[in-house]
């Protein structure tokens, strides 16, 4: 077992995504981990990499039972609001806010597509689209109070904590 090995495998892993080459790599380097190599920045940096080529192989896997459990149920919020933050976990909320835009395109006075629009900018961190996109749809629904907590959300991370609490 050398160091050439488990660094062989970390770039098969993060190449493939094979269960195996994971199990193997990870193997090794809890082995090493557990001796002289826990003193060690260097493994300590590839297993700490290792874990999280794996953390974004599994979210992957997650967005795309999301994906199929919307087209599923188009109907279930939950699964809707999943995709959104896993996408957003991925640092890939690009195509959530456009999916989300052309729905609201499609249905403006649905105040359940403002709401995960509201969501997909929230993860992006545009807190001010996600503000507009409250704001209209508060204007169709003043009471909503999914609505309400979303703008709470925009305004705490704008730096608005009273008007946050106010909502």
């Amino acid at each position: 077992m050398t160091d050439d090995r488990k660094m062989r495998l970390l770039e098969l892993y993060e190449a493939r995504g094979d269960p195996d080459t994971f199990a193997e790599a990870k193997r090794l380097y809890e082995q090493a981990l557990a001796g002289a190599g826990a003193s060690d920045p260097e493994t300590l940096i590839a297993y700490g990499y290792l874990l999280e080529c794996h953390g974004r192989y599994a979210l992957r896997q997650a967005v795309a039972q999301y994906e199929r459990a919307i087209e599923l149920d188009p109907d279930a919020d939950q699964s809707h609001y999943q995709h959104i933050w896993a996408q957003a976990a991925l640092r890939e909320t690009e195509p959530v806010i456009a999916r989300y835009s052309q729905r609201l395109a499609r249905s403006p006075t649905d105040v359940r597509e403002h709401r995960f629009l509201a969501n997909a900018y929230l993860a992006a961190h545009d807190y001010q689209a996600a503000a507009r996109v409250v704001d209209a749809g508060l204007a169709l629904a003043p009471d909503d109070p999914m609505l309400l907590d979303l703008m709470g959300d925009a305004r705490a991370a704008t730096g608005d904590p009273e008007g946050a609490l106010a909502d």
